[in-house]
């Protein structure tokens, strides 16, 4: 996606908590490049990137 912006749910600014918004993130980021059968990522992986400070 050259040059493309992701736009960001209007819902994504009324979580409340800091765990929801990060794993959105997360989720956003990985979303795009899994292609139709969307993506995966493991526990561990996804425990440690939702825990990095942005």
């Amino acid at each position: 996606m050259d040059g493309c912006l992701l736009a960001i749910d209007p819902a994504y600014f009324a979580m409340t908590g800091g765990h929801e918004r990060s794993l959105y993130r997360v989720a956003r980021k990985h979303a795009g490049g899994g292609g139709p059968e969307g993506f995966a990522i493991s526990v561990p992986t996804l425990f440690e990137k939702s825990n990095r400070r942005p």
